[in-house]
């Protein structure tokens, strides 16, 4: 589960601090998925700003790295979302931007982990009752800040939970999980954008192996109830698709 836990990303903005000196704040899970020709930094929306203009500022300071040994930080190029304004407010708290693969590529310093949009993603709608399921994220209280370096350390969790069906809202995308981890959190603050995975037995070198598949992206949730919420990962590729398909 390592490696694929990494393709989450912590969503974190960086801001002034006087005349020299910078700072960071920020709170929200994030991850990275790619196709043939691209790759996208995904999130929650909410999780960048409240509103339009507010997270248009944020986008610009906003400090993504592609891997845990990385240091310099996502150059990105575009912004896109739902495109369908009549379409439900779930469907329009996901944010995407795409990666600017030949500036990275020239001054990267890390490889970059994602998850590969034609062979990594499983149908949400497809689970089956009850299913063990796995969610990625960063728990706002495991926050902790160094004021000496200016910097917050995260630490990212991996959580169990149990597949529960399609969620009485929105029932055709949005789904609903029982987090069982063994794992405590008195809050799920912070998991909003984080990835959520299943497994699926596949064929490997002549080897049947489990492998981590993505199901979705976590919305929201609440830790008195255990349960989180999250939209199908079909979303997220319609999203893609819409992308790669307009003509440049």
């Amino acid at each position: 589960m390592c490696d694929i836990a990494e393709i989450c990303r912590r969503v974190l903005f960086k801001f002034k601090i006087g005349e020299d000196a910078c700072g960071y704040s920020g709170k929200g899970s994030s991850f990275l998925i790619s196709s043939m020709d691209h790759c996208y930094w995904v999130a929650a929306l909410h999780s960048i700003g409240p509103s339009p203009s507010s997270i248009n500022t944020s986008i610009n300071t906003l400090k993504v790295t592609p891997s845990d040994d990385a240091e310099i930080y996502l150059p990105f190029d575009e912004k896109y979302g739902w495109l369908n304004p009549e379409d439900q407010a779930e469907y329009k708290d996901i944010c995407m931007l795409r990666v600017n693969l030949t500036e990275y590529l020239e001054y990267g310093d890390g490889k970059l982990k994602s998850v590969d949009i034609d062979l990594g993603f499983f149908a949400a709608k497809d689970l089956l009752q009850d299913e063990e399921l796995f969610v990625v994220g960063y728990p706002a209280e495991s926050n902790e800040v160094d004021y000496d370096a200016q910097k917050i350390n995260n630490t990212r969790v991996v959580l169990k939970a149990k597949y529960m069906g399609f969620s009485e809202y929105a029932a055709d995308y949005y789904h609903k999980i029982m987090v069982n981890s063994s794992i405590y959190l008195e809050d799920f603050d912070g998991l909003s954008g984080g990835p959520v995975f299943c497994t699926r037995d596949q064929l490997i070198d002549g080897v049947m192996l489990p492998r981590y598949l993505l199901v979705g992206m976590v919305i929201r949730g609440g830790a008195s109830s255990g349960i989180l919420r999250f939209i199908g990962s079909e979303v997220i590729k319609s999203i893609v698709d819409n992308i790669e398909n307009i003509p440049t």
